[in-house]
């Protein structure tokens, strides 16, 4: 990511916007995260995804 913005940064809770460049893949394969409450958004500027993962 190429710019981090921290809206909450506290123990257990983490809120921030991240914004990249577009990736083609991983270098490690992720084999075990759950999520919850996931939700994309069209805004004007493009899309908005929402996503608690849990670790």
């Amino acid at each position: 990511y190429n710019n981090v913005e921290f809206d909450v940064f506290e123990e257990g809770h983490i809120v921030a916007e991240l914004i990249g460049y577009p990736i083609k893949g991983f270098r490690e394969e992720i084999k075990a995260v759950t999520y919850h409450d996931f939700e994309i958004t069209e805004t004007d500027q493009g899309f908005e995804a929402s996503i608690i993962f849990d670790i």
